[in-house]
């Protein structure tokens, strides 16, 4: 039983950890000074074409970081981009719904988990000690 329950709570605490989705950054200049995140995507104004930067810093209004390989382009590129130059810029960001839905349905997998392998509700009629199919424990032991 307890391994269930450090299973699940390793699981959570991954799935959780995993709980992003990329979207737009409002202000690319506070956002990379203030979150450094280790990977952006930008769209670039003078060919519509988009980068995707890993290990992203400021130097002044340039973004700095590493193109990762895309279509077109076998290795990794140094890059700079002015941010004048950048029409869009997305990051992984955290999605709270998506937390408590996650949250919600790894709850409900341990709890329904956890009443199958305890136990049900104990409506059933009582086995009476030494039939078939009874269960001694301790406080029956007089009676088998």
């Amino acid at each position: 039983m307890t391994l269930l329950v450090g299973l699940t709570g390793c699981g959570l605490l991954f799935s959780v950890a995993a709980c992003t989705h990329v979207s737009p950054v409002d202000e690319p200049l506070a956002y990379i000074s203030t979150t450094p995140p280790p990977e952006v995507w930008v769209i670039r104004k003078h060919n519509d074409s988009t980068y995707r930067i890993t290990q992203p810093r400021l130097q002044g209004d340039t973004l700095i970081g590493f193109a990762l390989p895309g279509p077109g382009s076998p290795m990794i590129q140094y890059e700079e981009i002015p941010l004048n130059d950048v029409r869009q810029m997305r990051a992984k960001q955290p999605d709270p719904a998506r937390t408590v839905a996650l949250v919600g349905g790894v709850t409900g997998v341990v709890v329904f988990s956890y009443t199958e392998l305890v136990g049900g509700s104990g409506n059933g009629a009582p086995i009476p000690p030494g039939s078939p199919g009874h269960d001694c424990d301790f406080d029956d032991i007089i009676g088998c």
